[in-house]
């Protein structure tokens, strides 16, 4: 039990470190994800459905 945890503090550790360091790509990528759907969200009803989801929460 105690190495399963260890192992999911490590990954945790890693995945904070790489977010840290790797911020403004991931900001980057986000926005250009999100300004590209925005585009298409008049096209495809999924896409509606899914930004309409997350504007409620």
């Amino acid at each position: 039990f105690s190495v399963f945890l260890g192992i999911i503090f490590f990954l945790e550790l890693t995945a904070g470190v790489l977010a840290f360091v790797f911020k403004d790509w991931i900001k980057d990528q986000l926005n250009f994800f999100i300004n590209n759907n925005i585009r298409a969200y008049r096209d495809d009803i999924d896409l509606q459905n899914l930004i309409d989801f997350t504007q409620e929460y």
